[in-house]
């Protein structure tokens, strides 16, 4: 069986429900948003059995817990912060430290700190998670936060010969409002850039035709390789609350990528080499 036809025998139960094509903001179809991915985790959900590994109580109750924090239009600000992104609310934050380190130390001024709140988008105010204990106000959170980010953002930019940063941030998902130099900057899309250049310093990208990702999340990552490299075949495999929503977010803020959604023990199934690049960037310490 050739990959691709696996990959479509496997994609059927969520190609059952189309994703939304909306473009890039968020606009007036995000409650439309929300509906399709509650939609498909509750498909998902239906359709798993006891015996695959996906089922297991622990992706249950994940699963079940983040149902409806993930499926919200506002994602980026809350639930996202468990996902791999960092909750920097204090200025002497160990990792804003290291990145003004790091540029100091490659000769770099330090131009990121401009980067700055964007007041009238701050509401809603982001629900940051369990780590955080500070009892700073939500200003100081917000402008520790800013400049944490325009700190990243520089020094992923310093290193971005692929010119993923020259991207946009997609609104869809109500991304954290920082701003840097008139335009909206964000941790994700620094360190999704870090993580493809880092790639591209040992696999030559261009010519990769099929990928898997291992838990991408809502598809940070997938987003800018597909932009970058719209050839690709990008296949995606998570848990179901996370799948649900890459394949409702990346079709919309990439309409030409080539997409495939599988879960876990789907994978089985599918024939050897049926990819050319498997990345797992956070997830192998989460797996049970």
């Amino acid at each position: 069986m050739k990959s691709s036809d696996a990959e479509e025998q496997l994609s059927k139960l969520l190609a059952s429900s189309p994703p939304l094509q909306q473009g890039r903001d968020a606009g007036p179809g995000a409650s439309q948003f929300t509906a399709a991915v509650l939609a498909d985790i509750d498909r998902i959900a239906a359709a798993q059995g006891r015996d695959d590994d996906d089922g297991a109580s622990f992706w249950q109750s994940t699963g079940r817990q983040h149902r409806d924090k993930i499926a919200s239009e506002t994602f980026k600000r809350h639930v996202n912060f468990q996902y791999g992104s960092w909750p920097i609310t204090k200025f002497g934050s160990r990792f804003t430290a290291r990145c003004l380190i790091a540029l100091l130390r490659g000769g770099q001024f330090p131009w990121g700190p401009a980067a700055r709140v964007e007041w009238r988008d701050a509401k809603p105010v982001p629900t940051w998670n369990e780590a955080v204990t500070d009892r700073n106000n939500e200003a100081h959170r917000l402008r520790a936060y800013a400049l944490y980010v325009g700190l990243i953002w520089q020094y992923a930019t310093r290193h971005d010969h692929l010119g993923a940063l020259q991207l946009a941030e997609p609104t869809l998902g109500c991304p954290m409002p920082v701003r840097l130099r008139g335009r909206l900057i964000s941790q994700d899309l620094a360190m999704a850039a870090l993580d493809l250049n880092a790639m591209a310093g040992i696999v030559p990208l261009p010519e990769v035709r099929r990928v898997l990702e291992i838990g991408a999340g809502y598809g940070r990552l997938a987003y800018l390789f597909a932009s970058l490299f719209p050839s690709v075949e990008y296949t995606i495999t998570d848990i179901s609350p996370a799948l649900a929503m890459a394949k409702n977010y990346l079709p919309a803020v990439t309409p030409s990528g080539r997409f495939s959604f599988v879960l876990p023990h789907e994978l089985d199934a599918m024939p050897d080499r049926s990819f050319e690049l498997i990345i797992n960037v956070s997830s192998l310490d989460e797996m049970p």
